[in-house]
């Protein structure tokens, strides 16, 4: 309850910033080049930069938000039943600093989810987002990588990381379905006060806008889900 009502207060002062700006937040540039917070091939389970691929456009500091996962041939995102978090792809994979930048914010000790595998989401909680680090990647650019695995954070609050660097492993904490990384680029240290930021990634020597249904690879780019099936 208390994080619902400092989303929604917090939410409030973000869209009268944004009022009056929003071609200007849409078309946003970034200051610094980001690489994809992960190796290898992963899937854009959600999110884009349009009202349509966004998965919370509504939520402004998650405008611009990427849930990602991993998934075999055929889009299944675990073996087995899927009842345990190993049967994931993703789950514990290591999660990367999506550029260098500074630790200001780290929340860690939380637990997994239950019934991982009923997409029940742990609204008992004590953060929403779970475990996950903040990284002040330029001024005015935070990114926000969430749903992390206890204990499995190396950095601390002032620390100095640079892109590629290890920041966490996948988990499934907070309102999580299932295991997944949860990232987006944000104005402010706040996810609460905060906007969001449209991000595009660097990857395999290209700039690319990425959404919802493609697979993205940090060596080879991307392709979308038709041409991968």
């Amino acid at each position: 309850l208390r994080q619902q009502f400092l989303q929604i207060f917090g939410q409030e002062k973000a869209a009268k910033r944004l009022k009056g700006n929003e071609l200007e937040t849409a078309q946003y540039q970034t200051k610094v080049r980001y690489r994809l917070p992960f190796h290898g091939e992963w899937l854009v389970f959600n999110g884009g930069l349009t009202e349509s691929t966004s998965h919370s456009w509504q939520v402004l500091a998650q405008r611009y938000a990427y849930d990602f996962v991993k998934a075999d041939q055929s889009f299944c995102r675990h073996k087995a039943s899927g009842a345990r978090l190993a049967h994931y792809y993703c789950y514990n994979e290591p999660i990367l600093a999506a550029a260098n930048g500074e630790v200001v914010n780290v929340v860690d000790g939380i637990g997994p989810a239950p019934l991982v595998g009923f997409a029940v989401a742990d609204f008992l909680c004590r953060h929403f987002a779970g475990n996950h680090v903040v990284i002040r990647h330029a001024d005015g650019e935070y990114g926000f990588y969430a749903h992390l695995i206890k204990g499995s954070i190396p950095v601390k609050v002032g620390a100095q990381v640079t892109a590629g660097q290890e920041i966490g492993r996948c988990g499934h904490t907070g309102h999580s379905s299932e295991p997944h990384l949860h990232f987006h680029l944000q104005d402010t240290p706040s996810i609460y006060t905060s906007l969001g930021l449209p991000i595009r990634f660097h990857i395999a020597g290209n700039t690319h806008e990425i959404k919802r249904g493609e697979r993205v690879n940090t060596e080879h780019g991307r392709r979308d889900q038709k041409s991968s099936q």
